[in-house]
């Protein structure tokens, strides 16, 4: 089996646990959990000078941040959500409410303004199925994120997550992977550690 093969397999594997922890969740223990996070955004430093980010819409027990973005509309900064295009490819799209979204793909409401340039978004914040304490991500499998996000350096990203998503254990990684710069759970603000992070070349 190739490297590439092991880290599919792996990657494959890591997915179902994770994917059947957070289907298992209770609606309650979600809603508390997307509350905590909320208000760790709502305290993050790194967030105060930000003028424009990306979030993102929730599906099923992923973290909610519906109630940060709609203080940052309030406080003047502008919010943009993503768009499924294709395979494997989105855009963002800046939005004035959430009565601008419409069901698109996967069932997840999306914007339906045009598509706004990624140069001018500060802060990304971005779901995943787990996060490591590198900064790496595990995805959903299709890549959307790791297209869509600039490279490192150029704008924050800040995984979004459970408590129990971090973890201690390295996950697989790949060239192509884009890493965090931050995690934030509901329990914590991880910073993730810049000298231990995979070039993004």
């Amino acid at each position: 089996m190739s490297p590439f093969e092991a880290a599919q397999t792996q990657k494959k594997r890591l997915r179902r646990r994770f994917r059947d922890r957070r289907d298992g969740l209770g609606d309650g223990a979600a809603a508390e959990a997307s509350a905590a996070v909320c208000r760790q955004l709502g305290e993050a430093q790194a967030l105060d000078s930000v003028a424009s980010l990306a979030g993102y819409m929730a599906r099923g027990n992923e973290i909610d941040i519906r109630a940060f973005l709609a203080d940052c509309l309030e406080r003047g900064v502008r919010v943009a959500l993503p768009r499924v295009v294709g395979p494997g490819k989105m855009e963002f799209c800046r939005i004035g409410g959430f009565d601008e979204l419409e069901p698109g793909s996967f069932g997840i409401e999306e914007p339906t303004g045009p598509a706004t340039s990624i140069d001018g978004i500060d802060a990304f914040l971005v779901p995943g199925l787990a996060f490591d304490r590198r900064g790496h991500r595990l995805g959903f499998g299709m890549g959307y994120y790791d297209r869509a996000l600039p490279p490192k350096g150029q704008a924050l990203a800040i995984g979004i997550a459970h408590h129990w998503q971090l973890v201690d254990e390295e996950l697989p990684v790949e060239a192509h992977d884009r890493a965090m710069d931050q995690v934030v759970t509901d329990r914590e603000l991880h910073f993730a550690p810049a000298d231990e992070l995979p070039s993004q070349e």
